[in-house]
């Protein structure tokens, strides 16, 4: 069971932002079950303000200190193991880890503090660039911002490294340093497991957008995104489907005679608990597109 300092995919819906599945190479240093040091290339699975849940293939204990570099930003900071994740997101084993150290955008990704003068309807959760530092920012924009980037391509907003006024762009979830992960394939991270590494893979933005899922035996429900791409996206949802079963989507807050119903297929389910899991899907026509919602 892991503490409310871990990354939980299952936070609750005020507390999603601080949460966003993102891949981030690593090197993590410690000390083994068995005693031994040991050395390994990895990655996390999801972050937030002061911890991650990372890929580990070596056994840890909870309470064990552990040093993690990260490998993007080039430094390196002491982490706790506060537990192990008891079922994975990712392919392999996964631990909860939190910072020791009073290190502020250790993972490159500014967490602004939480802002009562906004709405509590119409915020659409994002990762967001700036174009000139390339310091990236899980933002709380309102619903027109959002529409206005999707249909710029850039949204012009303060920087606070820059201090000044940029552009700013949506954020991948992908790494970007080369032979930084185990060879592998995750699906949590590419449109399908095929898509994985090939020329024609869709980048994926951590953006948190309401989606209405309707199983093609008539259940439906209403969540949000973790991440998407104009081929598919991922979600959690307490609805209980299987690899290959079709769904329809709606995605976005829109009026209702605005929503667009799509097509998708299931190409791949992680187990959360109870009945929730955590889905990627497959847009079934390539023409349907769910990144500009």
């Amino acid at each position: 069971m892991e503490t409310n300092s871990t990354p939980n995919i299952e936070a609750p819906e005020g507390r999603r932002s601080e949460r966003p599945l993102l891949r981030i190479p690593l090197l993590v240093e410690g000390y083994g079950e068995d005693g031994r040091p040991f050395k390994e290339r990895t990655t996390t699975i999801l972050i937030n303000r002061t911890g991650a849940r990372i890929s580990l293939k070596n056994t840890v204990r909870p309470g064990d200190q552990i040093a993690i570099t990260n490998l993007l930003m080039q430094q390196s900071a002491t982490f706790r193991v506060v537990s192990r994740a008891e079922n994975s997101i990712g392919l392999g084993p996964e631990w909860g880890v939190e910072c020791l150290e009073d290190f502020k955008e250790f993972w490159g990704v500014i967490f602004p503090e939480k802002r009562e003068d906004l709405p509590t309807a119409n915020i659409i959760d994002a990762l967001l660039e700036c174009r000139e530092c390339h310091v990236r920012e899980m933002a709380k924009l309102v619903l027109d911002d959002y529409r206005d980037l999707n249909a710029q391509g850039s949204l012009k907003r303060d920087c606070p490294r820059c201090q000044a006024e940029r552009e700013w762009v949506l954020g991948t979830v992908d790494v970007t340093l080369e032979d930084s992960s185990p060879k592998s394939l995750d699906p949590v991270y590419s449109a399908s497991p095929a898509q994985a590494s090939g020329p024609t893979r869709a980048a994926r933005y951590v953006v948190m957008l309401p989606v209405r899922t309707r199983h093609w035996e008539g259940a439906e429900e209403v969540t949000r995104t973790e991440n998407l791409s104009h081929m598919g996206m991922c979600f959690s949802s307490n609805l209980v489907m299987k690899e290959g079963d079709t769904v329809f989507l709606t995605v976005g807050d829109l009026p209702e005679d605005q929503q667009v119903e799509v097509a998708a297929r299931i190409a791949w389910r992680r187990p959360l608990s109870g009945s929730k899991a955590l889905y990627g899907v497959r847009i079934t026509d390539p023409q349907q597109s769910t990144s500009n919602s």
